[in-house]
């Protein structure tokens, strides 16, 4: 795919505070760098139109919803934080479940990884696991400690479009505290962890709308996790083509 035909796709943005006291919007570069190998011209999608966020997707192609820290767990339901969260900042928290619920509403080709499957689930009425060893018998080791890595796999449903990319098991890395409980509406669970944790949800009848709660931005040596990628830009190309 030539650069000038490269479809669009945003990315949503972390809040941060700088040493000065002002904000940053910062991303994570793995992100950007699997949307280019995979042909996509990768957007960066900032917070500053919380009272708009149709006018935020206005323009895209495709939109990933990335990886962060923890929602308010009143937005699902719970009463407080859990000691072991990390709170999103409130800003992104605002304007990322905005998007999301117009990125919901739309036909727009979308990725949501992590987070961003949890966003996809309470964006429409679904639950969240707040700690997975306090709500989970017998968990996985889904996050290790300090700054490593842990893997596992996943078991993917036979009618999904997860199962014509990775096929009916795969490996996958794993750094999460919560999960998806419970789907929300219209959304289906595609894969699971062996000890029931929720990994993927997709949505039927659209042409690409899947949340992971994986990272496969961060697998780019397995060319089946670039494929979810290239699925996700190339139904991005194709929705453009038939706006």
């Amino acid at each position: 795919m030539r650069h000038g035909n490269r479809p669009l796709i945003g990315i949503n943005c972390d809040v941060t505070v700088h040493e000065d006291g002002t904000l940053l919007f910062q991303l994570r570069v793995p992100y950007a760098k699997a949307i280019w190998k995979a042909g996509g011209r990768p957007i960066l999608v900032p917070p500053v139109g919380r009272s708009n966020p149709s006018g935020s997707i206005e323009g895209l192609d495709g939109l990933l919803m990335a990886g962060g820290d923890d929602l308010d767990p009143e937005r699902y339901g719970k009463v407080r934080r859990h000691p072991e969260e990390v709170p999103l900042h409130p800003m992104r928290e605002a304007f990322d479940l905005g998007l999301m619920e117009k990125a919901l509403e739309s036909e727009i080709p979308l990725l949501a990884i992590c987070l961003g499957i949890q966003e996809m689930a309470v964006a429409a009425g679904g639950k969240i696991i707040q700690y997975i060893p306090d709500e989970i018998t017998d968990p996985l080791g889904h996050r290790a400690d300090q700054n490593e890595i842990a893997f596992h796999e996943i078991v993917v449903a036979d009618d999904s479009i997860l199962h014509t990319i990775l096929g009916p098991e795969a490996p996958v890395n794993s750094t999460h505290r919560q999960a998806v409980a419970m789907p929300g509406a219209g959304q289906r669970v595609t894969a699971r962890a062996p000890d029931g944790v929720i990994e993927a949800m997709e949505i039927a009848g659209r042409p690409f709308a899947v949340g992971i709660q994986w990272h496969p931005e961060l697998m780019l040596d397995d060319r089946k996790q670039v494929e979810i990628f290239r699925r996700f830009v190339q139904a991005a190309a194709d929705w453009r083509q038939k706006k």
